[in-house]
């Protein structure tokens, strides 16, 4: 299986995709996502916030952050309560928060969890 680590932006003025030159935050490569599909991306203020999918094969539970102003990636740590690795969920952002439900979990049962990002601490409800 080949992975595409490249990251792209779409210049709707020219009508052109273009890569993006992105780095870790901290200069540290645990800030980098992983390539991933059947994930979740959202925006909030200058950031992306990128939340599960598959990653070599896993559902992960992941969460990564990208800062359009500065380009860079941050891995956002896993608390003590947190979503159960999953893909094929949907998100969506409503004040500073990221609500996620459904997927599929590693079992590739069906998931009717919803679950809340709390965007100013990181933390998962």
């Amino acid at each position: 299986m080949t992975t595409n680590e490249t990251f792209y932006a779409f210049d709707a003025l020219n009508n052109l995709w273009e890569p993006v030159r992105t780095k870790p935050y901290l200069n540290d490569p645990a800030n980098n996502p992983p390539p991933r599909d059947e994930h979740t991306a959202v925006i909030h203020n200058d950031q992306m916030i990128v939340f599960g999918g598959f990653v070599d094969g896993d559902r992960v539970n992941t969460v990564f952050r990208f800062n359009f102003k500065t380009s860079e990636w941050r891995s956002v740590g896993l608390g003590e309560v947190n979503p159960s690795p999953r893909a094929s969920h949907s998100a969506t952002i409503a004040d500073n928060y990221m609500y996620v439900f459904g997927g599929k979990d590693n079992d590739d049962e069906k998931l009717n969890d919803l679950w809340r990002l709390d965007l100013d601490t990181d933390v998962w409800e």
